[in-house]
């Protein structure tokens, strides 16, 4: 499978995950394309949108979570409960938006039913009360009974009633005043809380003073050092939300990176070393204009470069060779070039020789053997001629091991 192939099949796996609004299943994938192509530009323009559509979202989100908390406080609790779905539909995992829905969705014991005595039973702490029957059942007109020979009633009644009225007047007007007392404390600090004090002005107005400085993440921390409530509560927490928009869009600084050692290398024309230093700064600043610059210049020396510096990074020995065997002939005068030849057909000799594949090991150091005295790449030819008629062994493993790859002067 090529690597446009792959690149491929993992742009349609994205953009599946894109489709049914897995925006972060559909970033990872496409973001495994940079390790097959680092500077896809279809592979940044597609996870751009993702991320962009995910803040949107998560930004959606919030809105509604801050009108459901609105809602729920002002007692509107059906709004509430529509809203908070709302929400987890768009963000399932929504910590505050469960636990709120949770507390609606969760009934509350019903206050015990205050039982309804029956009329006979209201009359008993009456003054005047008379029984209308007997309690065995016999009839009788109260009238008829003598008066000496009523029953005695039973004094727990009147001790109550008397109990009742037995408050003296000085303690009855300390309740009253102590009542009012009370009334008059809570109405104080219910102002405190409820109302709008100069701290809370004062502090949302350095708030908003860090904004228009810059300095949201400030801002946002002031605001959380708040204890507050109702109303007050909703528009620091508006006011939140609203910092955290901006924070989201503002665009981070530039980075900057040191094209002095790209810029030497140019200079003294060893264009393969400024391509390669130039690939390490197009990862960190893509968009820098410096740097793209200086790659038209290596790219107008030969349009290969780019390529090449990008398999040398990834240790791709054997397509690092052939293309510096085009680049040589094209370039006889350029020593860097033909250096560095030498440099990838060694290592790719030795990845060949770790790999066992003695036969085309032997092939490359023969060919190198040829154009240069160095006694290790002699050594290792002398290695893979002796073992084409017999197999690896353990001594065999242990040196070619022990080997290190070479890198560019």
């Amino acid at each position: 499978e090529s690597p446009e192939e792959k690149v491929a099949a993992l742009l349609a796996e994205g953009q599946e995950a894109f489709d049914r609004g897995d925006y972060a299943q559909a970033v990872d994938v496409w973001t495994r394309i940079y390790l097959i192509d680092p500077h896809n530009q279809e592979a940044e323009r597609r996870i751009e949108q993702a991320r962009r559509r995910r803040e949107e979202l998560d930004r959606l989100a919030e809105m509604k979570y801050a009108e459901a908390l609105e809602a729920f406080e002002g007692g509107r609790l059906e709004e509430a409960k529509e809203l908070l779905q709302e929400v987890l539909s768009l963000q399932p995992q929504h910590v505050d938006a469960n636990d709120l829905l949770a507390r609606l969705e969760t009934p509350s014991a019903p206050p015990p039913l205050r039982a309804e005595l029956p009329a006979v039973e209201e009359d008993l702490f009456r003054d005047d009360f008379v029984p209308q029957e007997i309690v065995s059942g016999e009839s009788a007109a109260v009238s008829e009974v003598p008066l000496e020979e009523r029953a005695v009633p039973r004094p727990v009644r009147p001790a109550v009633k008397a109990r009742r009225l037995a408050l003296p007047l000085p303690v009855m007007v300390g309740v009253g005043v102590a009542v009012v007392v009370l009334v008059v404390l809570g109405l104080v600090l219910g102002g405190r809380v409820f109302q709008s004090g100069p701290s809370v002005e004062d502090t949302l107005q350095e708030a908003e003073r860090l904004a228009q400085q810059g300095q949201l993440q400030d801002a946002i921390k002031l605001l959380q050092t708040l204890n507050l409530e109702g109303p007050e509560a909703n528009q620091v927490q508006q006011r939140i939300l609203e910092y955290q928009k901006k924070l989201k869009v503002q665009a981070p600084p530039p980075p900057t990176v040191d094209l002095a050692p790209a810029k030497q290398a140019l200079g003294e024309g060893r264009y393969l070393k400024a391509a390669l230093v130039l690939r390490a700064a197009a990862k960190k600043a893509p968009h820098d204009e410096g740097v793209r610059q200086l790659l038209g210049q290596v790219a107008a020396y030969d349009p290969g470069l780019p390529a090449l510096a990008d398999a040398w990074e990834k240790g791709s020995w054997e397509v690092a060779s052939r293309a510096l065997a085009t680049m040589v002939e094209a370039h006889p005068q350029d020593g860097e070039l033909r250096q560095a030849w030498q440099v990838a057909r060694y290592n790719w000799s030795l990845e060949l020789l770790r790999g066992f594949q003695v036969a085309d090991a032997a092939k490359v150091l023969g060919e190198l053997a040829k154009e240069t005295n160095d006694p290790e790449v002699g050594r290792l030819h002398e290695l893979a001629r002796a073992y084409l008629s017999r197999s690896v062994d353990p001594r065999y493993k242990i040196f070619v091991n022990s080997l290190s790859f070479r890198e560019l002067p």
